[in-house]
Protein backbone atom coordinates (compact mmCIF):
# COMPACT_ATOMS: atom_id res chain seq x y z
CA UNK A 1 0.00 0.00 0.00
CA UNK A 2 1.05 3.58 -0.58
CA UNK A 3 0.13 6.56 1.54
CA UNK A 4 0.34 10.30 1.13
CA UNK A 5 1.29 11.89 4.46
CA UNK A 6 0.35 15.53 5.04
CA UNK A 7 2.37 17.52 7.57
CA UNK A 8 1.54 21.00 8.85
CA UNK A 9 4.24 22.87 10.74
CA UNK A 10 4.67 26.25 12.33
CA UNK A 11 8.11 27.71 11.69
CA UNK A 12 9.95 30.57 13.36
CA UNK A 13 12.69 32.34 11.47
CA UNK A 14 14.36 35.63 10.78
CA UNK A 15 16.02 37.61 8.03
CA UNK A 16 18.15 40.74 8.17
CA UNK A 17 17.31 43.46 5.64
CA UNK A 18 18.20 47.08 5.02
CA UNK A 19 15.18 49.35 4.54
CA UNK A 20 13.96 52.92 5.01
CA UNK A 21 10.86 51.87 6.97
CA UNK A 22 9.34 48.96 8.83
CA UNK A 23 6.85 48.47 6.00
CA UNK A 24 9.64 48.23 3.44
CA UNK A 25 11.53 45.82 5.72
CA UNK A 26 8.49 43.53 5.90
CA UNK A 27 8.09 43.60 2.10
CA UNK A 28 11.74 42.69 1.63
CA UNK A 29 11.46 39.91 4.22
CA UNK A 30 8.40 38.47 2.48
CA UNK A 31 10.26 38.57 -0.83
CA UNK A 32 13.11 36.60 0.76
CA UNK A 33 10.55 34.14 2.16
CA UNK A 34 9.16 33.44 -1.31
CA UNK A 35 12.75 32.84 -2.48
CA UNK A 36 13.28 30.31 0.37
CA UNK A 37 16.00 32.51 1.89
CA UNK A 38 14.78 32.63 5.52
CA UNK A 39 16.92 31.26 8.34
CA UNK A 40 14.61 28.98 10.32
CA UNK A 41 15.62 28.43 13.94
CA UNK A 42 12.62 26.53 15.29
CA UNK A 43 9.62 24.58 14.07
CA UNK A 44 6.77 22.57 15.52
CA UNK A 45 4.53 20.01 13.81
CA UNK A 46 0.95 21.08 14.41
CA UNK A 47 -0.88 18.39 12.42
CA UNK A 48 -0.12 15.17 10.57
CA UNK A 49 -2.39 12.68 8.83
CA UNK A 50 -2.24 10.12 6.07
CA UNK A 51 -4.45 9.00 3.20
CA UNK A 52 -4.08 5.76 1.36
CA UNK A 53 -3.33 6.18 -2.34
CA UNK A 54 -5.58 4.03 -4.48
CA UNK A 55 -4.64 3.10 -8.01
CA UNK A 56 -6.87 1.62 -10.68
CA UNK A 57 -7.43 -2.07 -10.28
CA UNK A 58 -7.15 -2.08 -6.48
Amino acid sequence: MQFCVFITAEQHGKVRVEADSGEEAIKKALDLYTEHRVSWYDSEITDVFSEEIYTRGE
